[in-house]
C-alpha cells in the first residue's frame, strides 16, 4: 500500500531544524521473532535504506531520537549503529543523550514487591524489564527462554535474590493476560499505564510515564533550535504505546503496518517498515 497522507504536510515542513523521534520494533525494525523464535529481538537489523536516512538527517543538521518500548539493555549494536543524538527507552522511563543517562524512573521497591505480589496470585507471567537486567517472573516450574539471558524467578523472593537492586521501569507479557489483570483493576489500572502493544504482548508502566513524557523531556534538554527558535518535531511509529509520543510531537506519522487508532492520529501514513516506510516519510517532508 503506498504512503498517503492523512493530514495537511508536505515538504514544506522541513524550513524548520528538526528533531525526529523513531520507535523500533515495528518502525525501524521488522521484528521477525515472531515467525522465528530463535530470533531474538535485539539481533534485528536496520534496512541500509534506515541507516542512510539517519546519516541523511545528521547531514542536514537534524536530530534522530531513538523512542521505544524497549529498555536501555535490549537496544543492540545494529541500532546503537544509528548514531541516534539520544535514546528514550522503557517506553519513556529513561532519557539518555550522548550515551549519558540524563533521566530514569523505576517502579519504587514497594510497590514492585506489591505488583509481584498480585501477579503470583492471579498466576500472570510478566518479563520485569530495566535499564541493567531483566527478569521473567513464572509460574512455578516453568522457564522464561524467549529472550536468551534472562533469568527465571517464580515469587518474590526469587526476584529479590536474582536482582537485589530491584530496578525495574516496566512490566511486559502475553496479551491474553489483559483480561486477567483487568480483574484486578483496583491495583493496577491506579498505578500503571496499560497499553496492548498488537502484536499479542502488553506491557504496563508507572502511571503517566509513557513516550510523551520522554520527548517532553528530552526536547526539554536539548533546549533552543541553534537558530536559537524552537525544533520542528517528529515522530514515527505503529502501536498503542506510541500515541504518547506521537501526541508530543509537531507532525505525527504513522507507518503502514500501524494500528487503525495511530493510523487514524496522523498526519501522514507512509509505507510499511519492511518497504522502508521510514525513508519514504522523512522524504515526503523534505528532511532527507
Amino acid at each position: 500500500m503506498p504512503a498517503t497522507p492523512a493530514a495537511n504536510a508536505s515538504a514544506s515542513d522541513a524550513a524548520n531544524a528538526a528533531v525526529v523521534f523513531f520507535d523500533v520494533d515495528g518502525t525501524l525494525v521488522w521484528d521477525r521473532s515472531v515467525d522465528d523464535p530463535e530470533n531474538s529481538i535485539v539481533d534485528l537489523v536496520p534496512t541500509p535504506a534506515v541507516y542512510d536516512a539517519f546519516e541523511r538527517l545528521r547531514d542536514r543538521g537534524h536530530k534522530a531520537f531513538i523512542c521505544t518500548g524497549r529498555t536501555l539493555d535490549s537496544i543492540g549494536k545494529p541500532l546503537l549503529s544509528l548514531k541516534s543524538a539520544g535514546i528514550i527507552s522503557g517506553a519513556g522511563a529513561c532519557v539518555s543523550i550522548d550515551g549519558e543517562i540524563l533521566a530514569e524512573q523505576s517502579i519504587p521497591v514497594e510497590l514492585l514487591e506489591e505488583t509481584v505480589r498480585h501477579l503470583v496470585a492471579l498466576r500472570v507471567e510478566v518479563v520485569f524489564e530495566g535499564a541493567r537486567e531483566s527478569v521473567a517472573l513464572m509460574r512455578p516450574g516453568a522457564v522464561y527462554r524467549a529472550i536468551p539471558g534472562v533469568p527465571t524467578v517464580h515469587d518474590l523472593e526469587g526476584l529479590r535474590r536474582v536482582a537485589p537492586a530491584m530496578d525495574f521501569e516496566k512490566f511486559a507479557f502475553f496479551a491474553d493476560a489483559i483480561p486477567v489483570l483487568k480483574r484486578d483493576a483496583d491495583f493496577f489500572l491506579t498505578r500503571y499505564d496499560l497499553c496492548d502493544l498488537g502484536i499479542g504482548l502488553g506491557e504496563m508502566s508507572l502511571a503517566g510515564v509513557n513516550k510523551g513524557s520522554g520527548v517532553q523531556r528530552a526536547l526539554e534538554v536539548l533546549g533552543q533550535a541553534p537558530d536559537g527558535g524552537s525544533w520542528r518535531t517528529y515522530a514515527f511509529g505503529d502501536s498503542e504505546n506510541d500515541l504518547p509520543m506521537l501526541r508530543a510531537v509537531d507532525v505525527p506519522v504513522a507507518m503502514g503496518n500501524a494500528l487503525p487508532r495511530v493510523k487514524a492520529m496522523a498526519a501522514y501514513v507512509t509505507d510499511r517498515v519492511e518497504q522502508d516506510g521510514v525513508a519514504t516519510g522523512l522524504a515526503h517532508f523534505g528532511l532527507i
